[in-house]
């Protein structure tokens, strides 16, 4: 994938959030405790078919792409949306995909948690499906 069939697919997020503010930060730290192990996952993984993506391949992922070694400490001292994006360049296709739509599920969550407790940054664009 390359960094402008990135955007593309980044679209559907940043259509709904601006993905470099304080909700991207959080979903990335979020994906990379979660890939440590130091938490659990505030959204499920994705189990159906052909779209199937488990903690295991998530930290699978994070080593492959050097954001983390295989002792679970963390490499990347940059942890910004667009470090992190870049990094996922790092990896195949198919898994690109799938961490990049687990990605997006991570942002949603954080948002969704902010506008039900009236905490949410005025950075947000716009989207007719957030509701309280």
């Amino acid at each position: 994938m390359t960094q402008g069939d990135r955007a593309t697919n980044l679209m559907f997020i940043q259509d709904d959030y601006h993905i470099h503010d304080k909700y991207g930060k959080r979903s990335v730290e979020h994906i990379i405790s979660v890939g440590i192990g130091d938490t659990e996952s505030k959204v499920k993984f994705y189990q159906q078919y052909e779209t199937a993506f488990s903690k295991e391949e998530l930290r699978k992922a994070l080593v492959l792409i050097g954001i983390i070694t295989p002792g679970n400490e963390i490499k990347l001292k940059n942890r910004t949306p667009p470090k992190f994006m870049n990094r996922l360049l790092g990896l195949p296709l198919e898994m690109q995909s799938k961490f990049l739509s687990y990605y997006k599920n991570v942002v949603q969550y954080f948002v969704q948690e902010d506008v039900q407790s009236d905490a949410y940054d005025t950075g947000i664009k716009g989207n007719k499906t957030l509701t309280k």
